[in-house]
């Protein structure tokens, strides 16, 4: 073994036992915490939700803000800075009118709090002049002087409590005229930052600090003090903010500083966890899909190359640990589309191997010796691999630096993945073989071999292949721009979220809870029967501190669906309240009786003597004509002369004046049949009162366990309250009121019962009593790619395209001089520059080919019914990794090419792109065989969730090998036809 064999053999072997560290999930000794992390569509996360602060504004503020995207800002903030390297995984989403909803992956406390305070600072920086020691001495908080305020430190320390800060407008410096901050250290060794003035500040900067040498300034963060330096000298334009941080509090001030200021502050309103977004039994689904293609791709490659198809396995599974170890080491985030990186570098690494391995083939068959074979089929290959990967890796790098979200996450995995791949395929790949060779472990290079040499004239087929692309794509898009929204994903439109609870007597699977509202059909007006949330996004949901009870079952349910004009929230939350009617907890008020408009009459009189015992019958038979009341002596004796009388009845009639009418009539009936028997002392009635009132009984649901004794002092307005604990589920402890009150106003009786509820949920929530709430959140959401996610992912895709066609056209500047060459002026020399980019376009719109048949297949089959498939955040992941897949293999094709003009002078063009495509037959349906086994297995049994994402990788597959024989090589003949003419043959 020689040296160089023997020193790649070892490089190898050390950077796969790192990888390995890195990549099997163990409790690793060193270093601690490290991980792999999954995202919010694999694991689920954490949810916090805020709501902008436009209370705070002033009339003027609000007024200015009318018309603008405030919540849109601030979603660009958070995301710059909780997401500054690109590596995390995250969705921010419109909430309503006035809130944003954050989900964070993981349910990391630390993780969590870390990334509030980034979001919960608003950024608002100052700078502004502490008062005198003769002003701070004569007051103490909360008193100041006009145009003083106290303010308390950040930060705590002996000596320090709160500063009386000057609060004069003319003095103070905000940080709109900050440029940049930077991590330093401060002369007392702690981390620092290091801020410059931009230009508009340095003469304000200047005119503060040189007016005031000697005092100290305050730098205030979001109302408190960071610290509080005295000004040493005129500072024009940079300075240091010290506040003895930890190295975690500076970089957080940093991003904070560098991201800017929020033009609403942010309120915190809840936090919970949630569920996968695929959900748990999709991901299973998933992983099992996954496995089991993985293990059949390394079983065909290890059986169709025998002994050399072991070392490929090995390198394919080295490949995936690179990968793995490198999300684990730096932090990123593994989601769907991730794997859809993984995928296609798995697929890449397949390619690489198989190319390789067919180069042998044909170096054996020329009569080289094994090694030989091997070395010149690397030496070859690696040009290949180098052009593929490379095209791929700045694609991966401009989507990086111009994308965001979901498009920079899938270039990060991309990017290491294709790293990994190189590495394997030609550095460790090359060690092994020369080392297994030089230790005559392999005397021979067997395979099977499937597929010979045809001469199938490629070139020839084209024309009518080209057509049908043409109609196929066309119709295509014209069925997309017929159904309009219908072909988007909810991540790409507004939509309505409500969230549901369950008892826990009833907790269901998220499958079951998904089937039943994706599976939810109604009969439309023309009398089909549609599924309108059949694109719904169910996670499950619990909150903070609380866990499944068995991991495979929940109580809480969030479900977000696109809205549509024919489907509202209110429908939504109808037909949920339908379709788990006997699985949701009870309503807050249930189990309510009311009688209404019902009225008291009491009147007192006074007898000008005792009544004996046989008079008082004769006076409560006289009582009972009047409304079936009761008459009682007020010196509370069997007879007396002192009465009062008192009767409940429903009011007959709808107006109050004649009720009252009504009621003087029948108090004068009852004196004339008194005045038979008695005389009155004085007026007859007294103190009369008629009082309108209620009987009402209901169920008080409540959410968790309370004290009774606080139930019946928030509901003291009741005069009368009963309060019985319930049998009721664990989690809703229930109570009963029987009560009646006053309840006059000019409102309608039903609208004064809704206001005391109101006025009682409330009370209720200030002393910390949940209601029991079957639908306790309903709410508009707006898009996660909003607009400018849009226009940023286009941006990133355009440039990428036409960097590719750049690096192709420089790479593959076949044929010698231009035919426009010595010709001048601009047509010809726009016509040598597309000549010589022609390799470039050409793949290029192979490209734009295979993703258009796909956008035509969502349209086919979306309308067929055959598979449900929206373009959304994975169907983007899936573009992405089909372009990737299609230019690889274009390139393969091209470079054999390239290849075959170099050794041949005499051979027409167009016969010569038949025999390239025919020499690389054999690895063109290899590789792409191996990437749909796993593609297809994924689309049968990974679920209906994944259907789509699964179902548009197939058909790329598909579409990337047939656009590179019949779309690239095709455009790059007729160019050299039209140009050169049809024998014409490019010199090499």
């Amino acid at each position: 073994m020689s040296k160089d064999v023997r020193w790649r053999f070892a490089v190898a072997i050390v950077v796969f036992l790192v990888s390995m560290w890195f990549a099997i999930p163990w409790d690793r000794p060193f270093p601690k915490g490290l991980k792999m992390r999954f995202g919010l569509d694999l694991q689920g996360g954490t949810e916090i939700l805020y709501k902008l602060a436009y209370h705070r504004l002033t009339p003027d503020q609000r007024k200015e803000m009318e018309g603008k995207d405030t919540a849109g800002k601030i979603i660009s903030i958070i995301e710059s800075r909780i997401n500054t390297h690109g590596l995390k995984e995250f969705m921010l989403r419109k909430h309503g009118d006035d809130m944003i909803l954050i989900q964070l992956p993981g349910s990391d406390e630390e993780e969590t709090n870390n990334v509030r305070k980034l979001i919960e600072s608003s950024g608002k920086l100052e700078f502004r002049l502490v008062a005198q020691a003769s002003e701070r001495n004569r007051y103490t908080p909360p008193r100041a002087p006009e145009g003083f305020k106290w303010l308390e430190y950040a930060k705590k320390t002996e000596g320090e409590g709160m500063e009386l800060i000057q609060m004069v407008d003319s003095w103070m410096f905000n940080g709109e005229y900050l440029k940049s901050a930077a991590p330093s250290s401060g002369d007392d060794g702690y981390p620092a930052i290091s801020f410059e003035v931009n230009h508009a500040g340095r003469d304000i900067f200047a005119d503060l600090t040189g007016a005031n040498v000697g005092r100290q300034l305050a730098i205030i963060m979001d109302g408190k003090i960071i610290s509080a330096p005295s000004i040493r000298s005129q500072i024009t334009g940079d300075g240091q903010i010290t506040g003895r941080f930890t190295v975690a509090e500076q970089q957080r001030l940093i991003t904070v500083l560098e991201t800017g200021t929020f033009p609403v502050d942010l309120e915190f309103e809840s936090i919970n966890l949630v569920g996968p977004g695929l959900g748990s039994d999709s991901i299973r689904m998933g992983v099992r899909s996954i496995v089991i293609s993985g293990i059949l791709v390394l079983l065909f490659i290890g059986i169709y190359y025998l002994g050399a198809g072991l070392v490929a396995d090995f390198l394919l599974v080295f490949n995936i640990a690179i990968i793995i170890a490198f999300m684990t080491m730096f932090g990123a985030t593994m989601t769907l589309p991730g794997i859809a990186g993984i995928v296609l570098t798995v697929g890449m690494a397949v390619d690489a191997n198989i190319l390789i391995y067919e180069r042998v083939r044909e170096e054996k068959a020329k009569g080289k010796t094994i090694g030989q074979s091997i070395k010149n089929s690397f030496d070859r290959v690696f040009v290949t691999i180098f052009d593929a990967n490379i095209t791929s890796l700045f694609t991966a790098a401009i989507l990086y630096l111009v994308g965001t979200g979901p498009v920079k996450g899938f270039a990060v995995t991309l990017s290491v993945g294709i790293i990994a791949s190189m590495f394997t395929a030609i550095f460790v790949s090359r060690a092994a073989f020369e080392a297994l060779v030089a230790a005559k472990v392999i005397t021979k290079f067997n395979m099977l071999s499937v597929i010979s040499v045809p001469k199938i004239p490629w070139i020839r087929m084209s024309p009518k292949a080209i057509l049908l692309s043409v109609l196929f794509i066309s119709g295509g898009l014209l069925l997309f721009a017929w159904r309009g929204e219908k072909n988007l994903g909810i991540d790409f439109k507004h939509g309505t979220l409500i969230d549901f609870n369950l008892k826990s007597t009833s907790p269901l699977r998220i499958d079951d809870v998904r089937s039943r509202i994706t599976g939810f059909a109604i009969k439309a007006a023309s009398g089909e029967t549609v599924a309108p949330y059949e694109s719904a996004e169910v996670q499950e949901m619990w909150e903070i501190g609380e866990t499944a009870t068995d991991g495979l079952t929940a109580k809480h349910f969030e479900v977000r669906v696109s809205a549509t004009e024919k489907l509202k929230g209110e429908q939504l939350e109808a037909d949920v309240k339908q379709l788990f009617k006997d699985d949701l907890i009870p309503a807050p008020f249930s189990d309510e009786t009311v009688r209404s408009d019902l009225y008291k009459i009491s009147f007192d009189f006074d007898l000008k003597a005792e009544a004996n015992v046989e008079k008082i019958k004769g006076l409560a038979d006289a009582g009972n004509s009047l409304y079936g009341g009761r008459l009682y002596s007020k010196e509370e004796k069997s007879y007396g002369r002192n009465f009062r009388y008192e009767s409940d009845f429903a009011r007959l009639e709808t107006d109050r004046g004649a009720a009252d009418a009504s009621v003087a009539a029948k108090v004068d009936a009852f004196k004339a049949k008194l005045a038979d028997d008695f005389e009155f002392d004085g007026d007859f009635p007294k103190n009369l009162s008629v009082t309108q009132y209620a009987d009402l009984k209901l169920r008080l649901n409540l959410g968790e366990k309370a004290d009774a004794a606080q139930i019946v002092a928030i509901m003291a307005p009741f005069r009368e309250v009963k309060i019985e604990p319930s049998s009721g589920t664990s989690e809703v402890f229930t109570f009963k009121a029987d009560a009646f009150k006053s309840l006059m106003g000019e409102a309608s009786f039903d609208k004064r019962i809704h206001d005391w509820k109101i006025v009682l949920r409330q009370e209720l929530g200030e002393k910390g009593i949940r209601l029991s709430e079957p639908i306790p959140r309903k709410q508009t959401i707006g898009p996660v790619i909003a607009s400018e996610l849009t226009e940023q992912a286009t941006w990133a895709i355009a440039l990428s395209l036409i960097v590719m066609i750049v690096y192709i056209a420089f790479r593959f500047n076949l044929g010698g001089s231009s035919p426009y060459a010595d010709k001048s002026g601009l047509g010809a020399f726009l016509k040598e520059l597309l000549f010589k980019a022609r390799y470039g376009i050409a793949a290029t719109v192979a490209l734009a080919h295979d993703v258009l048949v796909p956008i035509g297949c969502i349209a086919l089959f979306g309308e067929l019914g055959l598979v449900d498939a929206k373009i959304d955040l994975q169907i983007l992941a899936a573009f992405l990794t089909i372009i990737g897949f299609s230019i690889n293999d274009t390139i393969v094709i091209f470079d054999r090419i390239r290849e075959n003009v170099g050794m041949t002078t005499s051979q027409n063009f167009s016969d010569l792109v038949d025999y390239s495509i025919n020499q690389t037959l054999s690895r063109t349906i290899l590789t792409s065989f191996t990437v749909f086994v796993v593609v297809a297995i994924l689309f049968i049994f990974g679920g209906r969730i994944i259907q789509g994402f699964s179902f548009v990788l197939l058909v790329g597959v598909i579409s990337g090998t047939y656009s590179t024989v019949f779309i690239a090589t095709p455009l790059v003949v007729f160019w050299e036809k039209m140009v050169r003419g049809v024998k014409a043959k490019p010199s090499a």
